[in-house]
């Protein structure tokens, strides 16, 4: 016994000064010889222990064992000479153990030194990333559900019926859009496309859809319309990178009128009437809080029987077709125009059932019966 003491303390002046190094460390080091010898431990392995393994055989690390037990990472090491690595639970801990061999300058392997560093508290955190990430999806995808239902229903309104195609590139959608009655012979309509993606643009839109319900109970004029909605936004105080642009129409059944007004909405409606393609373009401050009060301008259209009106947002015109050029507005224009029977059917095979790349999208098909 005292010759293998000398035997092992030998060894260890060989390893060189270095060692107090590993002294040092957080994690528990020991250095097994190849015949299993325990010559080296760190004062944290030491303590861990509460006692100093060096001179005995090592154990392998979930349970004591006489010598070393041919399934742990040690004898791995010790026969194949690479390096291993592996997480363990130890005494209720979970460790990531690193087993390397030691050379000496015969390039013949001496020793490993095998290194425990404590995880627990990184997996711990892990888990419970994991599970509020699983609770944040499940909510998100509660709250698309909700996005899809709250859509107006494709039926008359009126003497308009309406269909659409909607899609946000994230899982919740800054689109959002809505067709309503308004009295006896008036029907409200509008498009909106709130700035960026995701919950923050959801929530905006959901909020849109409710202040807009709201006013147009005492506001028929478009212009009137979204000036409140404009007033509505600014005392939100949501800073100037939370905006939204929208398109906003006020249809007169008896009259056959509509009425329409802009805030800032870039993708300009198209109406179709007895072949006839024409962009209701109209330019407007988008909705926002810089400006503490704005005016809009106010035009109008007739809109008679098989008349149709199509309201998109940009996510539509950003979308990359076969050659890798995005569709735009005049690939619109051009779609529209050479099959205005069929214009969701051709969207819908321009987008082949994927998601859109780049942004939300809403298609919006009006019709007069």
């Amino acid at each position: 016994m005292h010759k293998s003491i000398l035997m092992i303390e030998e060894e260890i002046i060989n390893l060189g000064r270095s060692l107090h190094i590993l002294n040092s460390m957080e994690d528990s080091v020991r250095i097994i010889r190849t015949d299993g010898v325990v010559i080296f431990a760190n004062k944290k392995l030491i303590e861990e222990l509460g006692r100093d393994p060096v001179g005995s055989l090592a154990e392998c690390y979930v349970q004591e064992k006489d010598s070393i037990e041919d399934g742990c990472l040690v004898k791995q090491c010790l026969d194949d000479g690479l390096p291993k690595q592996k997480e363990e639970i130890i005494k209720g801990k979970c460790f990531s153990v690193k087993v390397s061999p030691i050379y000496n300058l015969n390039r013949e392997i001496t020793s490993c030194i095998e290194v425990f560093r404590d995880i627990s508290r990184e997996r711990t955190l892990e888990i419970e990333l994991f599970n509020k990430r699983v609770r944040l999806e499940e909510d998100i995808e509660f709250a698309r559900n909700i996005q899809r239902k709250i859509l107006p229903t494709r039926e008359r309104y009126g003497n308009l019926s309406i269909n659409y195609l909607y899609e946000p590139s994230e899982m919740l959608s800054g689109d959002v859009f809505d067709i309503f009655k308004i009295g006896r012979s008036h029907v409200g309509f509008y498009v909106a496309d709130v700035a960026g993606h995701g919950l923050a643009a959801a929530m905006l839109a959901m909020y849109v859809k409710q202040a807009m319900r709201s006013i147009k109970e005492y506001h028929r004029s478009p212009a009137q319309t979204l000036k409140e909605l404009h007033e509505r936004m600014y005392k939100l105080d949501l800073g100037p990178e939370r905006y939204l642009t929208l398109f906003y129409g006020v249809y007169d059944m008896e009259k056959e009128i509509l009425r329409y007004s802009n805030a800032g909405h870039n993708s300009p409606p198209i109406v179709i009437s007895g072949g006839e393609i024409n962009l209701l373009e109209l330019s407007g401050y988008p909705l926002f809080n810089l400006f503490k009060s704005v005016k809009y301008k106010e035009e109008m259209v007739h809109f008679g029987e098989d008349d149709k009106l199509f309201l998109y947002t940009d996510g539509l015109t950003e979308k990359r077709i076969e050659d890798g050029s995005f569709l735009g507005s005049g690939g619109l224009i051009d779609l529209v125009k050479s099959d205005p029977e069929n214009i969701l059917k051709n969207i819908e095979k321009i987008f082949d059932g994927g998601k859109p790349e780049l942004d939300d999208y809403a298609a919006v098909l009006i019709e007069r019966r």
